[in-house]
């Protein structure tokens, strides 16, 4: 059984996105069962609210490589993911 425990997180481009979006990082910790060692996994997710009464809603997910950095992701989100933003971004 794999169990997947948040461990840390944020928001990242506050200032940039526009009204009712989030870009969140969250690290969890992944456990293949109770006798393996744990692993860490990074994730960007970009979340939608339709209205301060609704749920957030995905909407983009990348999962940061060991080969990555969260800068570098960050990059890829502002090309793949350019109507979020409040200005036109230039990558």
């Amino acid at each position: 059984m794999v169990t997947k425990e948040l461990i840390n997180a944020k928001e990242y481009l506050r200032e940039e996105v526009k009204t009712h979006y989030y870009v969140l990082w969250e690290q969890f910790e992944l456990c293949v069962d109770e006798t393996e060692t744990a692993t860490t996994e990074e994730i960007v997710t970009v979340m939608y609210e339709k209205s301060v009464n609704s749920s957030l809603v995905p909407m983009y997910s990348r999962i940061i490589e060991k080969s990555s950095s969260i800068e570098d992701t960050l990059v890829q989100l502002k090309k793949e993911c350019k109507g979020i933003f409040k200005e036109t971004v230039l990558v």
